[in-house]
């Protein structure tokens, strides 16, 4: 009987898919990011489009939308997907407003991102999604 459980516990961790590494150029496409403020004495929102080339530097088109009434270009900053999947980096808003994604990481589908980071207007967590 134990060899049996031993034998179906070594079946079942085999099945499990093994995470896939990422590349610097997984964060090239169109990206949905969706965010908000916690922590902050100026709560937000922010919704932003996201065109990244395959260094994942912000593309022509990139822009945000802050729950403050601005939409903002996203001209400096860049995305990074770590071999371990990690997601790190940033974007300025405005008026040198800087958001920094400090934790983050991309599903095994590469297709999606989620994580925490901190701005100039306190922490923020942050879903996205690959749109091409």
């Amino acid at each position: 009987m134990r060899l049996f459980v031993v034998a179906l516990v070594g079946l079942a961790v085999s099945a499990l898919p093994a995470a896939a590494a990422c590349k610097k150029k997984d964060v090239k496409g169109t990206w949905e990011l969706y965010g908000q403020t916690v922590y902050s004495n100026a709560p937000l929102w922010f919704a932003c489009t996201m065109i990244l080339n395959k260094k994942g530097a912000y593309k022509s088109g990139s822009s945000c939308e802050l729950s403050i009434g601005l939409v903002v270009p996203l001209n400096t900053g860049k995305i990074k997907a770590g071999k371990e999947c990690a997601i790190t980096g940033s974007f300025d808003a405005s008026q040198d407003r800087s958001f920094n994604f400090t934790k983050g990481l991309m599903h095994i589908d590469k297709n999606s991102m989620a994580g925490a980071g901190q701005s100039d207007y306190g922490a923020f967590t942050y879903t996205a999604i690959r749109k091409d």
